[in-house]
């Protein structure tokens, strides 16, 4: 083999060494997205580095064919390099996967006619010899076929360079991200230009520096793999793992248009709303959520304060804290709002349990022992205004409601403790608690079963019942208290079951329900007792309601969703 101008072989079989080395280190990497194709990329420029200066060094007969090998190495590239592209941007989404399949086929196609030339000559239809100063060069007269080909790589080099531009605009990306984007396009744009300047007739005649001008991109490349680390922290990585985090939080997050359509959803806040993906997403918030929607209009940014905001979810009422924020893609320019919700739900239950029971303790505990301790102190003083026997029965009474409160906290605390929840059968729950006040009552008490059905539920049920007929019938001020439970069903619903407890008591106040719907009493007004709250935090823990009826005494009813397996 003569090498004439052994320079420039030289020069070309260096960058094919560079080019292929990085292609394998490149090639090591593959978990990372986009490497596969930037090894083949890197693997198909060198083959054409090799293939030129091959073509430079050989006999005449042997140009031609080396051309035709060359072809196929040169077709791979701009291939290689959109899928590259769409890879490393994380837009793959962008280009179905039929059109993908396209381009293969395109490009085989023109690989195929490369290696076939010599039977239809629509790529070259001709060559002759051009003396240089140096060496031979060969001056290629092209077919038909090679110009489609030239826009076709033209188009696919510049729609890659364009997902890059696309990624730099459209995302805020730091220094490293950055750094790998010029990389990348100035590894590309040397090649391309220097290709440019040769079809353009600027060079010496044959003279294609394209395949020289990949030692430059190969440096470019270097720096953008082992300084701005291309290969381990690309964009796509970057938002699969976003997108990954934001998937899996137990937070829900929606991400509204300047028109408030829900252009985005995690799974969390499609199982809020209740609704599929198909049904949430482009779907006006106003729609999905009035109340929600009603919320954000009320945001005012830059102020500090938390939006609260309930709903059933699951069958069980939670709260959230809710944040609201403005959306920008660039120059913070904002282009719609992201919503967060923060679960509080047991956050608030505790907050309004530890209020409700050091209200209690405060207040109705504190004056039944200030009731023992005047008594008391009246006895040692020898104030016998009031028959002894008379005080010590106060004393006594008081002290046992004290211990039969105490008992009540703790059962309360354990029910509210208890976490899990278990099959409970409705009736035999009633049945039960019923009986535990007549134990302590002669009041005329009747249960009536209409339905027999199963809940999930806990310890928290057999003592809201035990509550609410215990006050039915402790305030009740008839001559004849009567108390009814009654379990049946709700209307026509058959996924729910409803406990009725009414009683021809004087009725609950209006003050005590909206205490109860506030989930807060005034500082000077307070509820009767602990009960109401029972039944109250009973109802919203197992995913029901609580209601009131006051009509000739009152009727309490809770409302529990049935197990659907029953």
């Amino acid at each position: 083999m003569t090498w004439d101008g052994g320079f420039y072989v030289q020069l070309h079989l260096l960058a094919a060494v560079v080019v292929a080395a990085l292609g394998a280190y490149t090639a090591r990497n593959r978990e990372t997205p986009g490497t596969l194709s930037l090894a083949l990329l890197l693997f198909a420029t060198s083959g054409w580095a090799v293939g030129y200066a091959l073509r430079l060094s050989s006999p005449v007969g042997l140009k031609l064919l080396l051309s035709q090998v060359t072809f196929a190495f040169i077709v791979a590239v701009p291939l290689c390099w959109f899928v590259f592209c769409l890879q490393y941007t994380g837009y793959r989404q962008l280009v179905p996967r039929n059109v993908l399949l396209t381009l293969v086929v395109v490009s085989v196609g023109f690989a195929l006619a490369g290696l076939t030339n010599s039977v239809h000559s629509l790529v070259w239809q001709s060559f002759e010899i051009h003396p240089s100063r140096t060496f031979a060069f060969h001056v290629e007269e092209y077919g038909p076929l090679y110009g489609v080909y030239l826009a076709y790589s033209y188009t696919l080099m510049l729609g890659g360079a364009a997902l890059i531009l696309r990624m730099l605009v459209g995302q805020g990306n730091d220094h490293l991200h950055r750094g790998q984007a010029f990389g990348l396009l100035v590894a590309v744009a040397i090649p391309f230009l220097a290709n440019v300047v040769y079809f353009l007739g600027l060079t010496e005649p044959g003279f294609d520096p394209t395949a020289m001008a990949v030692l430059a991109s190969g440096g470019a490349l270097w720096l953008s793999v082992f300084r701005y680390r291309l290969l381990t922290l690309t964009p796509a990585t970057r938002d699969v793992t976003r997108d990954e985090f934001i998937d899996r939080m137990t937070d829900p997050v929606v991400a509204v248009n300047g028109r408030r359509q829900v252009v985005d959803a995690n799974p969390a806040a499609l199982t809020l709303f209740g609704r599929s993906r198909q049904a949430t997403v482009g779907r006006s918030l106003e729609r999905i959520a009035s109340e929600l929607n009603a919320l954000v209009d009320r945001h005012i940014p830059d102020v500090t304060g938390q939006q609260v905001y309930t709903q059933y979810v699951d069958g069980v009422h939670r709260t959230y804290d809710v944040g609201v924020e403005p959306l920008s893609l660039h120059r913070d320019v904002a282009t719609g709002q992201l919503v967060t919700f923060h679960d509080v739900t047991t956050r608030r239950q505790r907050e309004e349990h530890l209020r409700v029971l050091h209200r209690l303790l405060r207040h109705n505990l504190r004056n039944d022992l200030n009731i023992i301790v005047g008594h008391a102190r009246d006895l040692h003083d020898g104030d016998d205004s009031v028959p002894t026997t008379t005080r010590t029965e106060v004393i006594e009474r008081t002290a046992s409601q004290l211990v039969s409160q105490a008992d009540k906290l703790g059962r309360v605390v354990h029910g509210i403790d208890v976490e899990h929840h278990e099959t409970v059968d409705v009736a035999e729950s009633v049945a039960e608690a019923v009986d535990e006040v007549r134990e302590t009552t002669d009041a005329d008490i009747s249960v009536t079963i209409d339905q027999h059905a199963q809940v999930a539920a806990g310890p928290l049920l057999r003592l809201a019942v035990t509550e609410l007929v215990e006050n039915a019938v402790v305030h009740n001020d008839a001559a004849d208290p009567t108390v009814d439970v009654h379990v049946g069903p709700v209307g026509d619903d058959p996924t729910a079951v409803a406990i009725r407890v009414t009683d021809n008591g004087p009725g609950i106040s209006k003050y005590e329900v909206d205490a109860l719907h506030l989930g807060e009493e005034a500082p000077l007004e307070h509820t009767t007792g602990v009960g109401l709250w029972v039944a109250t935090w009973t109802a919203r823990r197992y995913g029901g309601e609580l209601s009131f009826d006051v009509d000739d005494g009152t009727t309490v009813t809770v409302v529990l969703p049935r197990l659907a397996n029953e």
